[in-house]
């Protein structure tokens, strides 16, 4: 708990440590020493149903696009993804934008750096599909 606290006193951009450090604290109750059975699983859930409350779309875009973090497998996590394409969805509801963006997320992950030389925003990739289906 004292390591997300530190994280989050900063003037920096958090949100993905805050997602990063939350995934940390999970893991660590499931491993947690000297405790039932019981315990840890009543510690668990209160664990995930407050993670329920106070998770938005915008800690999963904070972590998928945290610089930090691009060499771990966001993309495999369908939580993480859904919410990130929902946001947007809700910033950008124009679907050729949507498109380039994914297109730049995934520059983005394999190490491209993206500029506007390298595409325009109305730019439409043929292997990107619309979000939802268009």
């Amino acid at each position: 708990m004292y390591e997300l606290l530190t994280v989050v006193h900063s003037a920096l951009p958090v949100i993905g440590k805050i997602y990063y450090n939350m995934f940390e604290m999970q893991e660590k109750i499931k491993n947690l020493p000297g405790i039932t059975s019981a315990q840890r699983h009543e510690l668990y859930q209160s664990f995930v149903h407050r993670w329920a409350m106070l998770h938005t779309d915008l800690h999963s875009a904070g972590f998928i696009l945290d610089p930090e973090y691009v060499s771990m497998a966001q993309n495999t996590n369908k939580e993480m993804m859904n919410g990130f394409y929902h946001l947007l969805e809700k910033l950008y509801p124009d679907t050729e934008d949507q498109v380039a963006i994914a297109t730049q997320l995934t520059q983005f992950r394999s190490g491209h750096i993206v500029s506007s030389e390298d595409q325009s925003p109305r730019q439409q990739p043929q292997q990107c599909q619309p979000i939802n289906g268009g």
